[in-house]
């Protein structure tokens, strides 16, 4: 059971909705005014699709849906991707951002924009929103380890055929840039994308 920042035991299905403590909270998270409250997380998306994305804003839309899903119902979720109108280095949210990222299971991914920019990640980006081990998936993401627009990204996620491509990261890497710029991959096979959350 997904009980978002709450800790939960048991099969019953039933989630807790306040806590006494940091004991009642899942790791990465405390317990303030009796809600358990986690730093901002970020997590690979467990499930997939074409390059057909439409484009990155329909994607923030669908991160939203997907963490809250997993009962991370509070926060701007943003997906790590670029095109012709978006790209996350030139987003406030992201470049702004001073504090750590999470997985779900409270692993720290990045300190801030700069440290997850720099070319290298604390931990790997390998959990999905709910806490599932997507192990090697390929992401795609269009965007360079600085946040900006790369090489390619599916004709502005619009093309999801054999013919076009797509800069990918890879869950696998965390160190010389591969978390999202590994190579290209064609677009017409299905591929997760990252979601941040960024307020």
């Amino acid at each position: 059971v997904a009980c978002g920042n709450f800790l939960c035991s048991g099969t019953s299905g039933s989630c807790p909705t306040s806590c006494a403590g940091p004991a009642d909270c899942v790791p990465g998270a405390t317990c303030a005014a009796n809600v358990c409250t986690q730093q901002h997380i970020v997590f690979v998306s467990s499930t997939a699709s074409t390059g057909l994305l439409t484009d990155a804003a329909t994607q923030h839309a669908r991160c939203t849906t997907l963490a809250a899903a997993a009962g991370f119902t509070t926060g701007t979720f943003k997906a790590w991707l670029s095109d012709e109108t978006y790209t996350p280095a030139g987003d406030t949210a992201f470049t702004g951002h001073s504090t750590a990222w999470f997985l779900v299971d409270g692993t720290k991914v990045a300190d801030s924009w700069a440290d997850l920019t720099d070319g290298s990640l604390d931990a790997l980006i390998d959990l999905d929103e709910t806490n599932k081990a997507q192990i090697a998936k390929q992401v795609v993401t269009g965007t360079s380890a600085n946040g900006t627009l790369g090489a390619s990204n599916c004709s502005n996620w619009d093309d999801p055929s054999v013919s076009a491509f797509s800069i990918h990261g890879d869950t696998a890497n965390a160190t010389l840039n591969g978390w999202t710029d590994k190579g290209v991959t064609t677009c017409n096979g299905q591929r997760r994308i990252y979601c941040f959350q960024v307020l």
